[in-house]
């Protein structure tokens, strides 16, 4: 496992671990989304600066779930206005 891969598996353990209402969100989410719904979900600059980071979030959607998809709408390095889409998700809503 490289150094990125496992910085991401200790974060998202303590992420998971950390949180209570984590077994219940996902009780609740097992009960009221059917199996095979998908989701879609964007990521949206909440203010102007340079895009950093792209393949790290890559990386932890498709740990969490190889199905999501990752679209990325700017490159490393780019920079955006507050309000620019930087990434569409979609995947399982599970």
């Amino acid at each position: 496992m490289d150094a990125i891969q496992a910085l991401i598996e200790r974060a998202l353990e303590e992420d998971l671990n950390s949180s209570a209402d984590h077994i219940a969100a996902d009780l609740t989410t097992s009960r009221i989304v059917p199996e095979h719904a998908r989701a879609r979900a964007s990521i949206i600059a909440r203010q102007a600066g340079v895009v950093a980071g792209l393949d790290l979030a890559h990386a932890v959607f498709q740990r969490l779930d190889p199905d999501v998809g990752f679209e990325a709408h700017v490159k490393e390095g780019d920079v955006v206005d507050d309000g620019a889409l930087i990434v569409q998700l979609q995947g399982p809503a599970n």
